[in-house]
């Protein structure tokens, strides 16, 4: 596919995304230290006022200047611990969408992976239940002609018995007979069981395929945004022009960071043909 960013010259958008994502995620790691530390010292100093506080309790004193002062750090220690936790928690939130775009390239290479094992797979099941049924058939007309061979030579075998005075020898004719038919109703069973099973897994592929579609889809999304910011930042400077000289001009257009154009028809209509035929279909 042609939007993958690591198969063309960029502009470093992506490079700027991983950068400044390592940054964060630094920042992440060196703020979760400081708070296991926090949550430590938080622990600590509580346990120290819970054993002053009890203390206080047995001797049936009121709340003593060494307590209060205890309270004040414990205070202090808890106070800590939720900044810390509000920081970790905002870091990640600058994380997500960024890990969202430096996982775009592995995430699309998974998912189409994915979709064309599946279609494949689909391919393949269906030309086996043709295959199947194709036997099936054949066994099929065998067995109808042993059955009318068998009823023949067992007519044929019965008049011989009636006619000989001496013993009777069953004819060796009649004996591959009846092992041929039971051959036949044999492979019958194993061959209906094996389309069964392929029909089985055939049903579940639909809705396996259409989830990995969607998948797909999403991935080649974010691949195109990629793109999309590596192709614009050369002419970003003249975006920034265009809506900066907008607002000024009229200020009705209060979001100046935000620059609509109008795609042609015919390019949209050629993009969503080109979309369609990298999507592979069962």
């Amino acid at each position: 596919m042609k939007l993958n960013p690591f198969r063309k010259k960029t502009s470093g958008y992506y490079d700027a995304i991983k950068a400044k994502f390592d940054d964060s995620h630094r920042e992440l790691d060196t703020t979760q230290n400081e708070l296991a530390k926090a949550r430590a010292e938080y622990d600590k100093e509580n346990a120290s006022y819970q054993q002053i506080r009890d203390a206080a309790s047995c001797y049936a004193l009121s709340n003593t200047e060494k307590q209060s002062r205890q309270h004040k750090v414990v205070s202090e220690c808890f106070n800590r611990v939720n900044q810390l936790e509000s920081d970790v928690s905002q870091i990640q939130s600058r994380l997500q969408p960024l890990r969202r775009i430096l996982d775009a390239p592995q995430r699309y290479d998974e998912t189409q992976a994915t979709l064309l094992r599946l279609v494949e797979q689909h391919r393949s099941l269906a030309a086996e239940h043709n295959k199947t049924e194709a036997l099936i058939t054949k066994v099929e007309k065998r067995a109808v002609d042993a059955e009318t061979r068998m009823v023949a030579e067992t007519n044929a075998a019965s008049r011989q018995m009636i006619a000989t005075e001496g013993d009777f020898v069953v004819p060796e004719s009649l004996t591959r007979l009846e092992v041929e038919l039971r051959l036949t109703h044999a492979s019958m069973v194993n061959l209906q069981q094996q389309r069964d099973e392929v029909i089985a897994h055939i049903k579940e592929l639909p809705a396996q395929i259409k989830d990995a579609e969607r998948d797909f889809i999403h991935a080649r999304a974010v691949i195109a945004e990629i793109d999309l910011h590596e192709q614009l930042m050369p002419v970003m400077n003249l975006f920034a022009r265009a809506a900066a000289t907008r607002h000024q001009n009229s200020r009705r257009h209060e979001d100046e960071y935000k620059f609509n154009i109008d795609i042609p028809h015919e390019l949209l209509e050629s993009a969503r043909s080109e979309l369609a035929a990298e999507v592979p279909s069962a």
